[in-house]
């Protein structure tokens, strides 16, 4: 049984509305206490299920053989889950620190480490970089979706797969 088709749906789920939430910049709502921590589950538990996925659509590749566009959504599928478990970490480190839930870091080298990921998260979280950053990891999904989907069905399925397709096949 090829699980490949059912996981796929929640990272794709849950990193769209991480994204989706990630744009809202009203300050009446991103203040609030919640916030944080409702992005902060949707993209790490979101990731993680692209790892799944991906792992499953690697089992799913064996049995179907592997083609050029196969190749080609496996590509994207590994960008995405790049992007996204990026910022799943940025978000894992702002978590740790806001909460004061690293209190001791002992030895030198964990204490440096800690501070460049520390430096990393606030270089992340200046401005409008995250907003980037996860429209990019939405553009990587939806096109990693749209090979998918001319994988299951065919390129021209839909105006859109035959558009995302055409960006790397010819017709």
């Amino acid at each position: 049984m090829n699980i490949h088709t059912i996981l796929v749906h929640f990272p794709i789920a849950l990193l769209s509305l991480y994204t989706l939430m990630e744009l809202i910049r009203w300050r009446q709502i991103s203040e609030l206490h919640s916030w944080f921590y409702i992005k902060l589950f949707l993209v790490v538990i979101g990731s993680g299920f692209s790892v799944l996925a991906y792992l499953s659509g690697h089992f799913a590749e064996q049995i179907i053989g592997e083609t050029p566009l196969i190749q080609m959504h496996e590509n994207f599928a590994k960008i995405t889950i790049i992007i996204y478990g990026l910022i799943a970490l940025f978000y894992l480190i702002k978590w740790l620190e806001k909460d004061r839930l690293v209190y001791f870091m002992s030895g030198s080298f964990l204490k440096k480490t800690w501070l460049i990921l520390l430096h990393a998260e606030e270089l992340y979280t200046y401005g409008w970089i995250q907003v980037i950053i996860a429209l990019l990891g939405l553009t990587a999904l939806s096109i990693t979706g749209a090979l998918g989907i001319a994988i299951a069905y065919n390129p021209n399925v839909n105006p859109v797969v035959k558009f995302v397709y055409s960006l790397f096949f010819s017709l």
